[in-house]
Parts: C-alpha cells; structure tokens; sequence
C-alpha cells in the first residue's frame, strides 16, 4: 500500500469510513455538517475528490486566509501533523517575515486572497517554511471554491525547491560565463546565422574594432565596412553552417578608425531549438603577423648576405687558385727545367745524377699544386660548366681514391647555368658525396642532372645502409647536420627545396630542385 494511501486511510475521514458507512462522523473542525448523512456524504464526496483523488502536490482549502483542511502530500511536503496546520494562516508559520521581493508575506498574502475573492485566480512563486523552519520554494495557485453554498479558497502548492536551486545555478553559470565573456582578451559575440545579425559582443570587440556595442548589436554582417575581404566572411559562414564549427580562419576586418587588422576566427553553431545561435571568438594577430613577415624580410636578407659571401668566398678561392695555377706552379715547372737543362749540361755525371732528386722532388710539388688549385676551385666548372665539373670531380676524388662505382647521368647539352646556381649544385654534390663516403658504406652512386620545363633537377643516390628520414628532419638546424642545413637553406633562396628520401638497409635518394637561371654572356 502506497504511503499517501496509508495517510488517507489513517486520516480523520478514512478512520470515519471504516467506523460507519453512512454516517460521516468529524472530531475535528471542518466545513461539512453531519446531521444530515446524506447531505453530508454528497458534500464529502465532493471534498475527497478535490483534497485527495490523485493529489501529487500539497492541496489546502481556507476559509479566505485560515486553513480548513489539507491533502497528505501537504502535511508530507510541510513535515506536520493536520492539528499542526488547519486553524493556522498561510503566513503564520508556515512563510517567513519577507518574501523575496521584499514584501512583507501577511500584506502580500492578503493581497493575493482578496484578489481571489474578487474572482481573479493567482499563480505565483512563494516562499515558504517548513514546520521545522526550514525554507521551501513553492509555485502556488489560488482558485474559488464553493461548498455547501460558502466561497473557500483552494490552494495547490508544489515544491520547486530543486528546481529553484538549480536555475540558481544556472543563473550562477550564466553570470561566470557572461563574466569571462566580457573579461576575455578574444573579441567575442553572438549571432543569429538565421538572419546574419549580430545579438551581443564584449568589450574586446569594441576595442579592437573601434565599434561600440550600440553601433554593432542588431546590425547585419554585411553593414559597417567591416570586411576588407567580403567573399571570406561568405566562405566562413557558408562553413560554420556546413560543420558547425570553425577554427583557425584568418580574415581581414577594417576599424572604425580604418585601420587593418588582421583576426583568427572561431565559431561554434549551438543547438537551439528553431534557431540557428552561434558564438563566435578571435584573437587579434596583426602584430603577430607583421612580426613573421618581419622575420622572413630577416631571413631572406640573411640568406642573400649568405649567398654574397659563398659568392665572394668563391671568388676569392678563384682568384688563390689562379695564383697558385698560373704564378707558383709555372715557377716550379721553369725551375725544373732550368734544373734539367743545367744536369744535361754538364759532364760530370755525379752532378747530373743528383739533379734528378731535386726534379723528382718538384714534380711532386707540382703535383700537389695542382690538387690543391683543383680544392680549392674547379677551373672545369667556370670553363667547361656543372656538368664537366662533376664528372671530372667524381672519377679523380671519388672512384679512383675510394673504389667507389660513379655514374653520372646527365641531359645530352650543356645547360649553362648561371654562377650562383652551379655553385650551389656543385657545393651540394661535393658535400653529399663526402656523406656517402663517411656513412652510407655503399658501393655504388649515381648523380642525375637534368632540366625539366624550367627547373634544373640534380640527385644523387646511393645504395648505401641509408637511415631514418624522420630523426634526420630533427637535425635539420644550424646545430646540427650543418650541410643538409646549408643545402636546404642555400636552395630556399634560390626558390628551390630539398627531398631526401632513406630509409634502414634502403640506401639514400637526395634530390635538389631550382629554378632555372641561365649564364649571362657578355660579347
């Protein structure tokens, strides 16, 4: 049996009922008369069905402001008896001194019955107390009532004490979020995508647009000049519609002040029902911007700064080379000579004989005269071009010295690359060849130099052990890999890039890609 049953059935009336069918006894105060059963059991009828019949809420009847009689969920949701509530007043104490609002309760209390009386029901929050004293929220209806000829007033309470509790705190939810939307550095805001209007922006939007809410708030997207670009905003809100979300969009926007800022938008579409609401941020990056393209005017004057003196130190090393070439190398063969003239002159073959030591000795000079001119610049390169370089390059460092197989393949003509270009190619095979003699433990190399359309492609490969692309990628700095590092960066600046593709037991393939820039002929 159900607990309000059981009060029912332990009521004054459930007790009255066991006792005597007819006759409807009441030991207490009440509104029914009994020396007319009939009479009396219509009218209590009536009564059971309004207190009792399916009463999920607390239900009083009062005579105007005096309670009469109550339902069991009133003497549950109150924590009292029946004694402890009929004859008792609604602000008695069942309310505090003041409602909410203010007011005094027994002056509002008044004000709402006598309304009633009048014939115009009440809805209203209210604030109650327990019999124990402790507070209960309540939503109460007030209506007319006739009984036995007389005007009662029916009263249904319901209990949102929890409900209240949680729109506190969801009001609490509410005032922090519309705190840190208002304290946030982002420019943020509300819109209605449905109408492209604007519902609410913070104070960062005002400050980093010049606009004020009052210029912004109800205003459409298209209004203001505000897009420097009006096809991106179109994109941005065709996307947030699409994905309901955005992130990382970077547009332009035009201040009050007209100024250019440059802003990175997100944006979120919410779940609102027969609505399109969306919130929307971004963060202000002018600076941030200015300051990357700052960084790259930097490093693109360091990588010509760069440029200029690979070009000034080949120069230089032409010019040494040239000196040793066409000064002390041709001394030394004249001194041979001048040596072996001066043994085949003479008749004691004693002297003769000890001449040929000091010849020997000058050809080996000589010799490494040569080797160092050859070091220091490959007359073959500025005479001949990159190709008669490499090729001259590879058989007398490489194979011959290393037993290292070479192949160079390479385009029928010459390609007649500009200085600053064939130096750089020349440079980077002579470093990548040194990498391969040092590492790769290979027995074969191929260089492949070609153009394609209007860029020149060099590889080398190797079938060497190679290694793990993606460990070599972190060493790409100054601090380490130095001469993949000044590869790279040698040919960004001339506009081309570097690949390198290995991989453990695969051998190694590096290609290099630049633009195509001719030699300039003077004649």
């Amino acid at each position: 049996m159900s607990e309000r049953k059981k009060a029912r059935n332990n009521s004054p009336e459930g007790v009255a009922r066991k006792q005597n069918k007819t006759k409807i006894p009441c030991s207490r105060p009440g509104i029914v008369q009994q020396d007319d059963p009939k009479k009396a059991f219509a009218h209590f009828k009536v009564l059971y069905h309004v207190l009792f019949d399916n009463a999920n809420d607390a239900v009083f009847l009062m005579d105007f402001d005096t309670f009469v009689e109550c339902n069991p969920m009133a003497l549950e949701m109150f924590g009292c008896t029946w004694e402890q509530i009929v004859g008792k007043t609604p602000y008695g104490p069942f309310s505090p001194e003041f409602q909410a609002d203010g007011r005094r309760s027994n002056e509002k209390a008044r004000e709402k019955l006598m309304l009633v009386m009048k014939g115009k029901p009440q809805s209203f929050e209210w604030s109650h107390l327990k019999y124990d004293g402790s507070p209960l929220e309540t939503q109460v209806s007030l209506n007319q009532i006739k009984l036995n000829g007389k005007i009662f007033i029916q009263a249904i309470v319901r209990d949102i004490t929890e409900h209240k509790r949680a729109e506190e705190k969801v009001r609490e939810s509410e005032e922090r979020l519309a705190k840190a939307f208002q304290a946030s550095p982002s420019l943020m805001g509300i819109v209605d995508f449905d109408e492209n209007r604007r519902i609410f922006v913070n104070d960062a939007f005002a400050r980093i647009t010049g606009y004020s809410r009052e210029d912004v708030i109800g205003t459409t997207f298209d209004k203001l000049n505000f897009w420097v670009e009006p096809q991106r905003l179109y994109e941005m809100l065709q996307h947030v519609r699409k994905n309901r979300i955005l992130q990382d969009y970077e547009v332009n926007i035009r201040t009050k002040q007209g100024q250019v800022r440059t802003l990175r938008y997100h944006a979120v579409l919410l779940n609102i029902p027969g609505k399109n609401v969306g919130m929307f941020s971004a963060e202000d990056i002018t600076e941030q911007r200015e300051a990357q393209r700052r960084i790259r005017e930097y490093q693109l004057r360091l990588k010509s700064l760069a440029s200029e003196l690979s070009l000034a130190e080949e120069r230089e090393r032409q010019r040494i080379a040239a000196g040793i070439h066409d000064d002390m190398a041709q001394k030394l063969v004249m001194a041979k000579f001048g040596l072996q003239s001066l043994g085949a002159s003479v008749e004691d073959e004693t002297i003769a004989t000890s001449l040929e030591g000091p010849c020997h000795l000058i050809d080996g000079i000589i010799e490494n005269a040569r080797e160092l001119v050859f070091d220091l610049s490959n007359a073959e390169l500025y005479q001949v071009g990159l190709e008669a370089a490499v090729k001259s390059w590879l058989k007398h460092d490489i194979q011959d010295k290393y037993s290292l197989s070479c192949e160079l393949i390479r385009d029928a003509s010459p390609l007649g690359l500009d200085d600053e270009t064939k130096i750089t190619f020349f440079r980077a095979i002579k470093e990548l060849l040194a990498n391969v003699v040092k590492y790769a433990e290979a027995s074969r190399v191929t260089v492949r130099i070609e153009k394609n359309h209007d860029m020149v492609r060099v590889s080398v490969e190797d079938d060497g052990v190679g290694f793990n692309v993606s460990e070599l990628d972190a060493s790409l700095t100054p601090s380490g890999g130095f001469g993949l590092f000044n590869i790279r960066e040698r040919l960004e600046y001339l506009g081309g890039r570097l690949e390198i593709k290995s991989g453990p037991g695969e051998g190694t393939h590096v290609t290099m890609v630049a633009p195509y820039r001719q030699e300039i002929t003077v004649g």
